[in-house]
């Protein structure tokens, strides 16, 4: 088992390359890492990677799928929609300003109960905090994959608080479970450099997935996805994030709080979302991975990392990440 050490570095880069950033590369510099848990090496200097662009959708473009003709939200919740004493909450697992998550229960129609995660949001949240949830807790429903956390119930009556029901993942969120190991320290966790490259697999899958139906998901990072008890990673939506997370979350000026260090230039700058800007945020979750969760660019304003990118800097290869990973293709 290798010993991980946290860094948060950058370097720039004085090379310009270009390179096509694809789901495919990223899959194969994992894969090629799997079976490979050597001892850990100090980071190279790599070249600058820009993007191929794919299909463009704006940002306030809802994330589509062919499992739905409606861009409703509501009509999308509806066909798994229950009564409101159907899903009931128990333990609160995390809470933000007006958002709450918790450990519940599901009761079937027959008799059944499943244990699930819930999301809400707070007596008298305001109308766009409802629809934020609405919508993003949407964005997933119907899609099924191992690596995919679906919803699999709402209540969406105004009679209370809107309320959106998924699997229970024993472990719970990835970027909290990082934390903890970094805390206790990396080798009484039991979480090697193998099991890193595992969950990096399974986001990939999951997104490559979600790319196959037409679906971009726009916020990938280790806060928005989680952990089942055998450590299978499913990649889940956004909803609640920027209030759970709230320093994960950046306002530039427009009243909209973004996962600014995640977003690829061309998203900063132009305001669009493709396969590939979702790419990259998938390349600074496997950084995050690397460094049990630390914040990226974390002293770069976000006010100026378009231009921090713009003049070639990127995230540094962490010194605990094995040449085999192939960082220069990823990120």
């Amino acid at each position: 088992m290798n010993s991980l050490r946290v860094t948060g570095n950058e370097i720039r880069y004085p090379e310009q390359q270009t390179a096509t950033t694809t789901g495919a590369k990223a899959n194969e510099a994992w894969c090629g890492l799997a079976c490979k848990t050597k001892n850990i090496q100090q980071h190279k200097q790599i070249p600058r990677v820009t993007y191929v662009l794919t299909t463009v959708y704006s940002l306030s473009t809802p994330a589509r799928s062919i499992h739905s003709n409606s861009s409703n939200p509501k009509d999308k919740l509806r066909r798994i929609a229950v009564s409101p004493g159907t899903i009931i909450c128990q333990q609160l697992v995390q809470e933000g300003t007006y958002g709450r998550i918790y450990s519940g229960i599901l009761h079937h129609p027959l008799g059944e109960t499943r244990d699930v995660l819930i999301k809400t949001v707070v007596d008298g949240a305001s109308l766009s905090q409802v629809a934020y949830l609405l919508s993003e807790g949407s964005t997933l429903c119907g899609i099924s994959h191992p690596n995919i956390l679906f919803p699999v119930a709402a209540v969406t009556e105004l009679s209370g608080p809107p309320k959106v029901a998924y699997p229970l993942a024993a472990k719970g969120n990835l970027k909290l479970y990082l934390q903890s190991c970094r805390e206790i320290g990396i080798q009484n966790s039991q979480l090697s450099t193998r099991q890193l490259v595992e969950f990096g697999l399974q986001v990939a899958r999951g997104i490559s997935y979600l790319h196959s139906l037409g679906v971009l998901h726009k916020d990938i990072a280790t806060r928005n996805c989680v952990l089942d008890i055998e450590l299978n990673v499913r990649v889940c939506d956004n909803a609640l994030s920027r209030d759970v997370f709230p320093s994960d979350y950046h306002c530039l000026g427009d009243n909209e709080n973004r996962p600014v260090k995640w977003m690829a230039l061309e998203t900063l700058e132009k305001k669009f979302f493709t396969a590939s800007s979702d790419i990259w945020s998938l390349g600074v979750l496997l950084w995050e991975l690397a460094t049990l969760a630390a914040m990226p660019f974390e002293e770069v304003d976000c006010f100026e990392l378009s231009a921090y990118l713009r003049d070639g800097y990127r995230l540094a290869q962490p010194v605990n990440c094995p040449d085999e990973f192939r960082w220069a293709n990823i990120i």
